[in-house]
């Protein structure tokens, strides 16, 4: 199972900081607002609990985590999408090739 997280928070300071969290906590940037990784963040209690205290103050913020099989995601089709490896992002293969 692979997990894309997207968000829609309109403050900056607050979409900076989710947007280091993840990116250290191992989430690879899909686009500006989206990310994938293979753990669920809902179940990793320490950054759940983080998002959601970062999230506190902002009402109007939205936070989605959507699973996804492995094979649905490698089977994603776009424009842009060119440079990036799903096999990869899905866990499938190792290393990365670029």
């Amino acid at each position: 199972m692979i997990y894309i997280l997207f968000y829609d928070i309109s403050s900056d300071r607050y979409r900076n900081k989710i947007a280091k969290l993840l990116v250290k906590t191992g989430f690879e940037r899909l686009q500006l607002s989206v990310f994938t990784g293979l753990e669920n963040p809902v179940k990793n209690q320490a950054l759940w609990q983080l998002v959601t205290k970062i999230l506190k103050n902002e009402q109007e913020a939205k936070f989605f985590v959507l699973p996804v099989k492995n094979d649905y995601f490698c089977a994603m089709q776009g424009i842009g999408i060119e440079n990036l490896d799903l096999e990869y992002l899905a866990g499938n293969r190792r290393s990365l090739i670029v």
